[in-house]
């Protein structure tokens, strides 16, 4: 072999050939260009500086020094150990370049390559032993394969040492890229793929590494590495960890564009320590997962998208400001910066670490968390609008300025209890299933957000007052469902509060102010501890088939409905404004005294009110459809008014000061005494009866200043003595009866019984001050004694008959009206099956333009017994008229001429009486101006007047 010195531009053409008496020599041959040249058993700078023996494979070693010219490599060739470069004996100058067009295997240590050069590999390299890159670029086109048989293979970059990877490398074994320098050689991958194929076991790349064009690295057997201490730049690579591959990043590592992770067989892509930056998308697909480990591990930046079945698993480190879209899985590690989770696929797993909140969670998908959450030093969770979050274990808080804020669904499901240490703001929902969540420091009382407890599920939040919010609601749902706290601390309930399904409560006081459209709704039980308040002053309270037991009731506003079968028992009840509605068959409220002021109470459709004690109002309403309300004690009302439609009242003493009642078809049974003063009372059907159950002597019902109306049918029945002062009592209608079983005394006032209705007096009425009965109506009395009243039968022309006796004072009088000669509806006459005792006054009255012919008599009283006295006075409408008692009848009698022409009654025919003949001219049968009897008013009638002109009786 001759070694060769190259000087100038000269080119060099290496000619593989072997010899039969050198197999495997390399025969060399100078082609053109000047210069000088040495023979030497070597090609080399200086000849015979050292033998280079066989390598034991049949080929030499070869040192080649190439200083300014091209060598063009054109044969594949072994060069068993290659020194290209100042590591070697001779000099290289910058700027020199060996291209080679075949594939170079290279087998020994101590390759060298020299300062600023450059080795161009069209080809495949293959290195089984080492590769040693000092400064030079070497650019190799083909594919570079490490461990192709035997060995591992080894590369060295020492220096500025660039390896351009364009055609890809495989390593086969368990070859390295290994680095020698602070100056941090590097490799790229221009093209071709990444990857390690054959035997498991690890590869390490200990240099810079760039793979800036979409590259695929491919590892299908042990484990590609890219250590500590050196960066990897990749841009849009997709990762395939196949078989049984593993690719590890333990340095720093920057990802962008699109990161695509094939992965099969739970084989991983492990970022371990360092970190790792990734402005763009991170996606995986197949059967395994992606995965950050390693306390030092940070990865920042990054969009997830990993699939179901290839989650992207969080085992230690951190992660920093990431946003997940797919499988994520957390065993340890921190949330660091802003971690967004938008993914329906979100847990925390099994596994030794701690999973740490430093920065911002926030949740806008679905968050299971099975495992310890840890939230430190300022960190906060927020599970936002949309999203769910379910904890089955604690969150804890270490350090200051943590939060938990839930916008979202908080669920905590089936299990044991839950705390959340953080201080906690909910305007989300919470929904707790079996179990309790402890919530050790809530930010506010105030309870913005929906709590749902079903089947057990429990809250404690500590003590304080309890406030749910305008857009709050606590739901509490199924027996063993409750609140700590609840039953010791103030409630304000400014939303919606539901307890049902058997859930059973046992609470402090309470303050509803809420709106209609959120209740209180009552479906199971809730009872309050002893001498607590219940205060609803806005909003609505629905106790729906449920139970509520409270001590003491106050209702200032909004409303409140018992409904469905449901149970209201309080000590102490207070109504001052608002509704208080009970409905429904079954449903009842019971309170031991009951107050209103103010508001409206209505009782409808079968349900029912007591007040085992006292009910008293000084104002509102009480309307009952169709229900039922009983007073066991004192019903005492002031300017009350009470609206009944099939209903029915119950009282025992009752004190009724102002106000109104009508009823339609209800029943008022006053089994007590009996007072009321400026009421008016309307009955339409329906009955009032006063006193049926008062046994003690001495007990009255009164009435002072009162309207009473019966109608259709309507029943007042007084079983006490009876005072009505200054009162109307008006009855009317067939069936219609005022009955009245004590002594009645009528003060003042007017009583009209007519249009087919009945009085019955049991044991007689007495009228003073003025007071007027009478009526056309059907009259049961058993005595009268009139001291200073009428007493008229009427309206219009009607027979008034008393059972008993009649006695009429000094100061009474008798209005008989007369419409008509005969008897029946003619005229008034008052029939007494007794004895009548006359005095005062007979009042004798014409109506419907009657006027007696003379002659004329009238009998106005008959007596079964006899007559005793007569009348002190007449008052008559003519000095014509005059009264006499004929054994037992008193007949009034008219001695005057007829005059017809005095059409006005005044005595005399005038000008009056003219213009009311020309007013009716023409037909008019029956009319008064019809003077001739021909059925019509005319010349004659006119006449008629004109020759009566003048006094005329």
């Amino acid at each position: 072999m001759r070694s060769r010195s190259l000087v100038g531009t000269a080119a060099l053409v290496i000619t593989m050939s072997a010899s039969a008496a050198s197999p495997g020599v390399v025969e060399s041959q100078w082609i053109s260009g000047t210069g000088s040249w040495t023979e030497a058993d070597n090609w080399m700078n200086t000849p015979d500086t050292g033998t280079y023996p066989d390598n034991g494979k049949g080929g030499f070693t070869y040192d080649v020094e190439i200083r300014t010219g091209t060598a063009n490599l054109e044969q594949a060739i072994t060069i068993e150990s290659l020194q290209l470069g100042s590591g070697g004996s001779g000099t290289v100058f910058g700027g020199n370049t060996l291209t080679t067009n075949k594939e170079i295997s290279i087998g020994l240590l101590g390759g060298f390559a020299g300062l600023g050069g450059m080795l161009v590999a069209n080809d495949s390299i293959s290195i089984e032993s080492q590769l040693r890159i000092e400064n030079w670029r070497v650019d190799a086109m083909g594919q570079v394969r490490l461990g192709t048989s035997g060995g591992n293979g080894v590369i060295n970059l020492i220096g500025g040492a660039r390896l351009r990877l364009l055609g890809g490398m495989q390593f086969l074994r368990d070859g390295n890229i290994t680095s020698f320098s602070d100056e941090l050689p590097k490799v790229e991958l221009l093209g071709g793929e990444l990857q390690k194929l054959g035997v498991a076991g690890v590869s390490t790349i200990s240099a810079t590494f760039e793979a800036p064009g979409g590259t695929t690295i491919r590892v299908a057997a042990g484990e590609l590495r890219f250590p500590t201490g050196f960066a990897a730049s990749l841009t849009n690579p997709t990762l395939h960890a196949l078989g049984t591959g593993t690719i590890r990043f333990s340095g720093t590592t920057t990802l962008a564009g699109t990161v695509t992770a094939q992965l099969s067989d739970d084989r991983e892509i492990d970022f371990f320590a360092g970190s790792t930056t990734l402005a763009g998308t991170l996606s995986s697909q197949g059967l395994g997962r992606v995965k950050v480990s390693g306390g030092s591990a940070n990865f920042r930046d990054a969009t997830l998208e990993c699939g179901r079945t290839a989650p992207f698993y969080f085992e230690g480190g951190t992660l920093t400001d990431v946003t997940n879209r797919g499988s994520f899985q957390w065993q340890g590690g921190a949330l660091a910066g802003t971690f967004t989770n938008e993914s329906t696929d979100a847990k925390t797993v099994p596994g030794v670490g701690s999973r740490d909140v430093t920065g911002m969670c926030v949740n806008q998908g679905s968050f299971a968390q099975t495992e310890i959450v840890w939230v430190r030093d300022g960190g906060s969770i927020r599970n936002a609008a949309g999203g769910t979050w379910t904890s089955r274990r604690n969150v804890n808080s270490v350090g200051a300025g943590n939060s938990f804020l839930n916008q979202g669904t908080l669920i905590k499901p089936p299990g044991p209890f839950v705390i959340i240490a953080p201080p906690f703001t909910s305007t989300g929902e919470v929904e707790v299933e079996d179990g309790e969540l402890r919530i050790l420091e809530p930010v506010e009382p105030e309870i913005d957000g929906d709590w749902s407890l079903r089947d057990g599920g429990t809250v404690n939040t500590g003590s304080g007052e309890k406030v749910i919010g305008r857009g709050g609601s606590v739901e509490f749902d199924g027996l063993g469902t409750g609140w700590v706290g609840f039953d010791q601390d103030p409630i304000t309930a400014r939303g919606r509060v539901a307890v049902r399904n058997g859930s059973t409560q046992d609470w402090s006081s309470v303050t509803v102010d809420n709106t209609p459209a959120s209740p209180v709704l009552i479906e199971g039980s809730l009872t309050a501890l002893s001498a607590d308040l219940w205060a609803q002053v806005g909003g609505a309270t629905e106790v729906d088939g449920g139970t509520l037991d409270w001590d003491t009731w106050t209702h200032r506003g909004g409303s409140f409905e018992a409904r469905n079968g449901a149970t209201v028992t309080v000590n102490a009840a207070s109504v001052s404004g608002g509704e208080v509605t009970i409905k429904d068959f079954k449903t009842f409220m019971e309170a031991f005294d009951f107050d209103q002021s103010a508001g409206t109470v209505g009782i409808e459709d079968d349900a029912g009110l007591r007040a085992t004690n006292d009910f008293v109002a000084t104002g509102g309403t009480l309307d009952v459809f169709f229900g039922d309300m009983t007073v066991d004690g004192m019903f005492d009302v002031t300017d009350y008014t009470m609206v009944f439609e099939n209903g029915s009242l119950s009282t025992g003493d009752a004190i009724i000061t102002g106000g109104s009642a009508n009823w339609s078809e209800g029943d008022w049974n006053a089994l007590g005494n009996f007072a009321a003063d400026d009421f008016v009372a309307a009955f339409t059907g329906g009955s009032s009866e006063v006193g049926a159950g008062a046994l003690t002597g001495g007990a009255t019902a009164a009435y002072t200043g009162c309207t009473l109306d019966f109608t259709a049918g309507a029943e007042w029945i007084v079983h006490l003595p009876l005072t009505t002062t200054n009162t109307i009592v008006r009855a009317r209608d067939p069936g219609t009866l005022v009955r009245l079983e004590g002594p009645a005394l009528v003060d003042g006032g007017d009583w009209s019984i007519f249009g087919g209705a009945t009085l019955e007096a049991n044991a007689g009425i007495e009228l003073a001050g003025d007071a007027v009965v009478g009526g056309d109506g059907s009259f049961t009395i058993a005595t009268v004694t009139n001291t200073s009243g009428a007493l008229s039968p009427g309206p219009g022309a009607a027979e008034m008959v008393l059972s008993g006796d009649y006695t009429q004072g000094p100061a009474a009088e008798l209005v008989i009206e007369l419409a008509g000669a005969g008897v029946g509806p003619a005229h008034d006459r008052l029939v007494v099956n007794g004895t009548a005792t006359l005095d005062g006054m007979l009042v004798v009255q014409t109506i419907d333009g009657f006027e007696p012919d003379p002659g004329s008599s009238f009998t106005v009283l008959t007596a079964g017994a006899d007559i005793a006295g007569t009348f002190a006075t007449l008052d008559a409408p003519s000095p014509d008229y005059a009264f006499e008692v004929r054994g037992t009848a008193v007949v009034v009698t008219f001695a005057g001429a007829a005059c017809p022409a005095d059409l006005d009654g005044s005595g005399e025919v005038g000008f009056t009486d003219l213009v009311s003949v020309l007013a009716a001219w023409g037909p008019c049968p029956g009319c008064p101006q019809d003077l001739d009897g021909s059925g019509d008013v005319g010349f004659t009638d006119l006449l008629t007047v004109l020759s009566a002109w003048g006094p005329c009786r």
